[in-house]
Order: structure tokens, then C-alpha cells, then sequence
């Protein structure tokens, strides 16, 4: 127990932080979150997709057009269900659009 305590808060966080690494980030996040009631977690994880989703939508024509085409837009999507209406992405059109993707 000691020797798991002495390297969760001293040498992992020196070495992550030597390496400049942003895993000290997500590491403190999670060791601040983990204990948080389920349905907390789960409304972070969601206002975390929301930004994934508006983010591909404002800065990638690609996804942009996806979305359009189906005639959602990032704000749209409010629950699950409306998640599950956007578009599958297959490996072919991963292959066909790469450089549009990035």
C-alpha cells in the first residue's frame, strides 16, 4: 500500500511531468472525478461528446457536410437517440475522404 501511494504521488506525476507529458492532466482529472456519482460522470461524458461534435462540425468540412446531409446540426443532439441518428463512418469513406478528414 505504501509503495502504490509513494508512486501514484510522487514518482508518476515527477516522471510525467519531466516528460511534459499531458497525462498529469487527465491523470488529476480522473483521480478528482473518479468517486463522483454515476449520473455525474455520465453528464460530463456527454457535455464532452457535445464538444467533439462541435468541434468537427465548425472546423472540418468533411463532418460538416455529414451532418447537413442529414439535416442535423451539433445542437441538435441532446440525447442518445439523436446521437444515433448520425451517419455511420465506414473504412471506405475513411479511405476515400482522408484528406478532407483532417
Amino acid at each position: 500500500m505504501i509503495k502504490s501511494l509513494v508512486r501514484r504521488k510522487i514518482f508518476e506525476p515527477f516522471f510525467v511531468h519531466k516528460n511534459r507529458s499531458i497525462k498529469l492532466k487527465y491523470w488529476r482529472e480522473l483521480e478528482r472525478t473518479q468517486y463522483l456519482p454515476e449520473e455525474v460522470l455520465m453528464q460530463k461524458q456527454w457535455e464532452r461528446v457535445n464538444e467533439i461534435l462541435r468541434f468537427a462540425y465548425n472546423k472540418n468540412s468533411f463532418y460538416k457536410d455529414r451532418f447537413d446531409k442529414v439535416g442535423i446540426k451539433p445542437e441538435d443532439i441532446k440525447t442518445k437517440d439523436d446521437f444515433m441518428k448520425l451517419p455511420v463512418l465506414t473504412k471506405e469513406e475513411i479511405r476515400q475522404n482522408t484528406q478532407e478528414m483532417i
